[in-house]
């Protein structure tokens, strides 16, 4: 299909332009997706080219926490959120590696940064409104499955929504 089609024009877009910028990060994506072991080595050698690719050391972050490897996730995730810091996704990932291996106050930190100031789906935080602020931390215990989402109390209990491809959300 499409996705044989396009993982076969880059192929032949990394052979025949090894060394160009973005060529093994947009092949990693075409092979992320379809959950290829072969994604993480192909973005790797974009980073390997391109050090200062923060979107490919984004990627390699979440591919790597998303498969559950947030050791391995960790030193991209910091990478990326240095070289992207207005990207809330870079601190989120960052965020979630620190999490997944036991940095608790590091990870609400940069999960804090991520939300803050630099979540495109919500105004930033002004600083004369900081000191109007109240924190609210809450950490959730393991999900449990539901039988009939019509008896949960959503006021009293977080949903997690999972999709296909390993991605999800909580929501409060």
């Amino acid at each position: 299909g499409r996705s044989d089609e396009a993982r076969r024009g880059f192929q032949d877009l990394a052979a025949r332009y090894p060394a160009a910028r973005g060529v093994h990060f947009a092949y990693g994506l075409v092979l992320s997706g379809e959950g290829s072991p072969e994604a993480l080595p192909t973005l790797r050698r974009e980073v390997e080219l391109f050090p200062d690719f923060g979107e490919a050391h984004l990627e390699i972050a979440l591919y790597s926490v998303e498969r559950g490897n947030p050791s391995e996730a960790l030193p991209s995730a910091r990478i990326a959120a240095r070289l992207l810091p207005e990207s809330p996704w870079s601190h989120l990932a960052l965020g979630r590696a620190l999490l997944a291996t036991g940095s608790l106050e590091e990870a609400v930190v940069e999960a804090a940064r991520g939300a803050a100031g630099r979540d495109v789906r919500v105004r930033p935080v002004r600083p004369e409104e900081v000191a109007r602020l109240t924190i609210i931390v809450s950490l959730t215990l393991p999900a449990e499955p539901v039988t009939d989402w019509r008896t949960s109390d959503p006021d009293r209990f977080g949903i997690l929504v999972e999709a296909a491809g390993g991605r999800s959300a909580v929501m409060l």
